[in-house]
């Protein structure tokens, strides 16, 4: 996993707050200087209404409510198959899957990849360069964030709903969940 640097988090923060979307965070175990960056971004913009700052969430449960719409996640096992099984579109970042790409279950954002991925292309989208600058990263997050309710973002949900169903339909997917809550 490839953690968020501070200016990253800031920019994804400016977009959401300047698209006006409503957002959980769950900060769990994420640095105290990325915390502390959040709160103050969230409170100073007078947006504290709009998002909350938690520090643990039932994530399934988050997920099943019927008020959320997307699912800003790192792309891990559990996360994924949680977000298949409620039927969430998925945004991955600071992580690499095939998943939102292969079956189009959500988008990977390719601009806050750093380090060595800065000026080469990606294995599945081979027009696209890795810039890694705040412009770039500002700009794929406004442009997707800013399509949620468009024809980008109801293929999303199309393909969502049905890999779902294909989840579930699985037997051994099915088993295999049932163990996992059973837990």
């Amino acid at each position: 996993m490839f953690p968020p640097k501070p200016h990253q988090l800031s920019l994804l923060l400016d977009v959401l707050i300047r698209l006006n979307i409503r957002f959980i965070l769950v900060q769990g175990v994420a640095p105290p200087e990325l915390q502390k960056l959040a709160r103050d971004k969230i409170q100073g913009s007078d947006y504290a209404d709009k998002a909350m700052l938690i520090q643990w969430a039932n994530q399934y449960g988050v997920l099943s409510h019927e008020g959320t719409g997307w699912f800003l996640t790192h792309g891990g096992s559990n996360s994924t198959m949680e977000g298949l099984r409620t039927r969430t579109p998925m945004y991955q970042v600071w992580i690499s899957s095939s998943l939102s790409q292969s079956h189009k279950v959500g988008y990977e954002f390719i601009q806050i990849r750093n380090g060595p991925n800065i000026g080469k292309v990606t294995a599945r989208t081979p027009n696209t360069v890795v810039e890694g600058t705040n412009e770039a990263i500002e700009k794929e997050f406004m442009d997707v964030f800013g399509n949620l309710n468009n024809d980008f973002g109801d293929e999303i949900r199309r393909n969502v709903e049905r890999v779902g169903d294909e989840v579930d339909d699985d037997e051994i997917a099915r088993e295999g969940w049932k163990e996992i809550m059973g837990l």
